[in-house]
């Protein structure tokens, strides 16, 4: 797959986590949200800039560590 396909569909799903981590916010007021909101601001703009898919896919492991660290807080 294209590494610009793959960083598009990244950047989507970031798009979607981060709305729903703010509309948790808006109802809880969750410090490790807001962190974790921080640094999935941060992958997003790494996610954008990479050149290679071995970065890309460091990148996205992270990611996806991220997301269900924000999964878990909003689904508890």
């Amino acid at each position: 797959m294209n590494i610009d396909v793959i960083k598009e569909m990244s950047i989507e799903y970031i798009e979607n986590i981060y709305a729903i981590s703010i509309n948790y916010l808006k109802n809880n007021n969750n410090i490790e949200i807001k962190n974790l909101l921080e640094e999935l601001e941060l992958m997003e703009e790494k996610i954008k800039e990479c050149r290679s898919i071995d970065e890309l896919n460091n990148y996205k492991n992270i990611l996806d560590d991220l997301i269900n660290k924000i999964e878990g807080i909003i689904h508890e």
